[in-house]
């Protein structure tokens, strides 16, 4: 099977308006449990993350994950629990000052409600944690 000729863009082959092409990607990680091991509402901030990110990147989707954090503030321990991924598409012109500030009013909020030590994030191959004392 022969390669596709490079003197075209997947986007025209598809035929995609070019403008809308994204290239990149956020996503934000959504806890089941506070920093003290006690439930969150953890399907509300899916659901409030999905609509945050939808209204700032055109669209949003997530995943449901179990991951661990250490605790190195609380005597190095690591805690575990079921989480949820939601990520978004976006290209440069979508990553501007407004949609970042939206973002992280967003982020300060879960991340304050939910009593979380840190809210994490991964943006355009970046992992960014929020410690607590930025919303605190």
């Amino acid at each position: 099977m022969a390669g596709l000729d490079t003197e075209e863009s997947n986007a025209t082959l598809l035929g995609v308006d070019e403008s809308r092409c994204k290239d990149a990607y956020v996503s934000v990680f959504i806890p089941s449990l506070t920093r003290e091991g006690r439930p969150v509402e953890a399907a509300y901030w899916r659901d409030e993350a999905v609509k945050v990110m939808s209204c700032l990147f055109g669209g949003a989707t997530s995943v449901s994950g179990f991951g661990g954090w250490l605790d190195a503030e609380r005597g190095g321990k690591v805690k575990q629990e079921a989480i949820w991924i939601v990520f978004s598409f976006i290209n440069d012109a979508e990553w501007n000052r407004e949609n970042v500030l939206q973002l992280r009013e967003f982020l300060y909020r879960m991340g304050r409600d939910a009593q979380q030590g840190a809210v994490g994030l991964h943006v355009k191959g970046e992992y960014l944690e929020i410690p607590s004392r930025s919303y605190e």
